[in-house]
């Protein structure tokens, strides 16, 4: 697969970086992100993928073009997180390994997807910037004795480690996007070196289209728990963060995901989705998938 992309945001949020921060540190900036690369997919025996990649990127953080008051150099006068003002600039390439024993992508009640991964980013911009980024995941599915009720457990675990001088751009931290989200706050809300958390979810049919196994319309009721960090030792109780919330699933007659509207609560107020991704069982669509592949492969 051979593709790229571009993205700009006009108002992205920034919080600040690691433990500690809260809704009111809310901040904007802007967000330009290109990219263009190549990634193999092979699949091997008895469940097993491989994946690699090698992608250039570039991502840049300037003060937004709108006249807002809580812009970026306000909030943090004399304390900008580094890679503001400046276009990070870089070669990546990657590697993932998955397992997966699911039938199905919509509707599994049994089976388990596990997957690993490792890339390492290189500058080309003169800062002479690297860092390595791994992840592991693990979702469970779990058939409760009664057609599709189902419940399904996942966990995660993602780090970044610095090689250069400069500590990593914040443009390149790890956030809170899935398919390694706490659902109850928003894709920005977290800047950090580490993430790692888990989520619940029981399933079960509220609707169906003709007979029994096709497509329908399916609720669900979920609860997260995790933390950002950037040291081993801010892995705490106090630290951590909590969603939950439920919604409807929408199935098609190939019994895959075609929507998903969520509702979900924190203790920060509540998020609402309307999308056609899932937390479980995610399949990022490569460099075509029209999300920034920044900074990690999922």
């Amino acid at each position: 697969e051979l593709g790229g992309g571009s993205r700009q945001v006009a108002q992205a949020n920034f919080y600040g970086t690691g433990v500690g921060t809260t809704q009111d540190d809310r901040a904007v900036y802007r967000r330009d992100v290109d990219w263009f690369g190549l990634g193999w997919r092979q699949e091997l025996s008895s469940g097993w993928e491989l994946v690699m990649i090698g992608h250039y990127s570039m991502a840049d953080a300037r003060r937004s073009r709108y006249e807002v008051e809580d812009d970026i150099e306000s909030v943090f006068a004399g304390d900008l997180p580094y890679g503001y003002g400046q276009a990070s600039s870089g070669i990546t390439p990657g590697l993932q390994l998955g397992y997966d024993s699911t039938l199905e992508t919509a509707r599994p009640d049994q089976g388990e997807r596990l997957l690993g991964f490792f890339q390492y980013y290189l500058s080309t911009d003169g800062n002479e910037e690297g860092y390595w980024t791994h992840g592991l995941s693990l979702e469970k599915f779990l058939g409760l004795g009664r057609p599709q009720r189902t419940l399904a457990i996942k966990a995660w675990w993602l780090r970044q480690f610095g090689l250069g001088e400069n500590p990593i751009p914040f443009t390149r931290l790890l956030r809170n996007r899935v398919p390694y989200q706490l659902r109850g706050y928003n894709s920005t809300r977290f800047h950090a070196t580490g993430a790692a958390g888990a989520t619940v979810e029981y399933r079960w049919p509220v609707w169906m289209l003709n007979e029994p196994e096709n497509g329908g319309v399916d609720a669900y009721v979920f609860g997260d728990l995790g933390q950002p960090f950037d040291d081993l030792d801010e892995l705490a109780t106090p630290n951590l963060f909590w969603s939950a919330g439920g919604g409807l699933r929408v199935i098609n007659r190939r019994r895959d995901l075609t929507l998903r509207l969520e509702l979900a609560g924190g203790r920060e107020g509540l998020q609402v989705r309307l999308t056609t991704s899932q937390l479980f069982q995610y399949i990022k669509a490569g460099f075509h998938g029209g999300s920034e592949p920044i900074p990690f492969m999922r």
